[in-house]
């Protein structure tokens, strides 16, 4: 990412340095969290026990897969 490879070129203080990549461990750490549960979301939306429950809600918010639907981070068809 962009942003990622800008704070990475910044010139800083020791210290500074210490703390940014602190808060870029923690960053990668839920960034990889919000993936697992991406993940997770998919398997259970393909189960066929959620399948008419999705298909509502994809029906309902408008053009989007079922994971976006279910997910609410967007998932918007093209």
């Amino acid at each position: 990412m962009a942003h990622l490879k800008w704070l990475k070129k910044l010139d800083m203080k020791e210290l500074y340095r210490e703390t940014m990549e602190e808060y870029k461990v923690y960053y990668e750490e839920q960034t990889a969290k919000v993936g697992r549960f991406d993940e997770r979301i998919k398997e259970i939306t393909a189960q066929a026990k959620y399948r008419e429950k999705v298909k509502q809600l994809v029906y309902f918010l408008g053009d989007q897969d079922a994971y976006g639907a279910v997910s609410g981070r967007g998932g918007r068809r093209v």
